[in-house]
């Protein structure tokens, strides 16, 4: 209780833990998880897409994810979950990397495209490509997104097709954003504090190279 009292009077002064704890598109960080809804993701981010959802294509969170990982990691091909209009596939793709992008909005996947980079349309819980396919699995502000129903799943697969290396971002925050007016729901429907997403993530053997306690967690995946 007084941790969290003491991280609001910070925040109230203008600090932040890491880059941003409390998101412009969060609220107060620690909130239980929806209950299960069926969505059909596609629709939902496709009409948002269509209505201007991620449409400045200099934007994004993933700057301090990439930053991280062209740094410290030894990596020729890489996934990017969640990968909207490609500026973190753009990033990897300048730097000599072979980035592959998914998104499971067919605009997203277009917008990509016309810059040249590599995408295709799918879902985080069931991804089409091979077991181990890449040395790298990143995603930004993706798995939020999911129904909890849905997270084991898109853990399970995203373990499968990452042959090393994980690196994610995921909000931990309850979505106050406008678009969500526009689906008539939530869009952050899986909303849990780092600790609980590593919980799902890492298992025996794992080894966490870095986490900022809020919403940034990489690690290696045991050989």
């Amino acid at each position: 209780m007084f941790g969290q009292i003491w991280r609001q009077i910070l925040e109230s002064i203008g600090l932040r833990f890491g880059r941003k704890s409390v998101r412009d598109h969060g609220s107060e960080s620690g909130a239980r998880s929806k209950p299960a809804v069926p969505i059909d993701y596609a629709a939902v981010y496709e009409k948002l897409y269509q209505e201007g959802y991620h449409s400045d294509p200099e934007f994004s969170n993933a700057n301090d994810l990439v930053e991280w990982v062209l740094a410290k990691l030894e990596f020729q091909n890489v996934l990017d979950i969640g990968c909207a209009g490609g500026w973190a596939l753009e990033k990897l793709s300048q730097s000599g990397k072979q980035a592959q992008g998914l998104d499971v909005a067919e605009t997203a996947v277009k917008l990509c495209r016309e810059r040249g980079l590599n995408a295709v349309r799918g879902s985080a819980h069931a991804l089409p490509f091979q077991s181990g396919q890449f040395d790298l699995v990143i995603s930004t502000d993706c798995l939020e997104h999911l129904n909890p129903e849905d997270v084991p799943a898109a853990v399970s697969e995203i373990r499968r097709v990452a042959r090393r290396w994980v690196a994610l971002k995921i909000c931990p925050n309850v979505d106050v954003g406008n678009w969500k007016e526009n689906v008539g729901h939530d869009l952050h429907l899986t909303v849990e504090p780092l600790q609980w997403w590593k919980r799902q993530l890492i298992k025996e053997g794992d080894r966490i190279l870095f986490e900022d306690g809020v919403e940034t967690l990489i690690f290696e995946k045991a050989s």
